[in-house]
């Protein structure tokens, strides 16, 4: 009953496919799009704080995604092994794929999902400012929305690698602060 929910949201989530929005989903789900963004970041960041504190502050940042990636992609996938939603022979008739997007490796969980969710939430800790905030969540769920538009992730993939990456934003940044401000 619940690969029969997931099948469906995934689904419902795919069936929003355009020709004219392709483009764009592959192109917000591209890691090197959001360059930018990050560099954005840590100039706000040096802006902000001083620059120990700033420094920090960023380690504590490349810290979470290589927790979060490090522990889905070395232990997770390999452990879990369950193949992308574009091989499920069940629904794959259903789908609408975007040429030449086929990545490769396992589903469960969502990398992207994980690495987004634990920079936004975060960044969000950091700057505690309704605006960052906004931006950080939005980066976050347009990444995860094109994990489903394009198949490559079930629902529960993408659930759980937001889950896990906001738990361990969280984490992190309690131990940042206590680190930075020896709380």
């Amino acid at each position: 009953m619940f690969q029969n929910i997931d099948n469906n949201v995934l689904l419902w989530f795919n069936s929003m496919h355009s020709e004219a929005l392709n483009p764009f989903v592959v192109f917000f789900t591209t890691g090197t799009t959001w360059i930018p963004l990050y560099v954005l970041l840590i100039i706000l960041i040096f802006y902000r704080f001083p620059r120990r504190h700033a420094i920090l502050f960023v380690a504590f940042a490349i810290g979470c995604v290589l927790i979060t990636a490090g522990v889905n992609e070395l232990l997770v996938k390999p452990l879990v092994a369950r193949p992308r939603p574009l091989h499920n022979e069940e629904i794959s008739g259903l789908m609408h794929l975007v040429p030449g997007y086929i990545p490769s490796g396992y589903s469960f969980f969502s990398s992207h999902s994980a690495n987004t969710s634990t920079i936004a939430v975060f960044i969000s800790q950091v700057f505690r400012n309704r605006w960052v905030t906004t931006l950080m969540l939005s980066y976050c769920l347009v990444n995860a929305f094109t994990r489903l538009y394009l198949c490559v992730h079930y629902p529960s993939d993408v659930l759980v690698g937001l889950t896990f990456g906001t738990l361990t934003a969280f984490f992190m940044y309690r131990l940042a602060a206590k680190t930075i401000f020896k709380v």
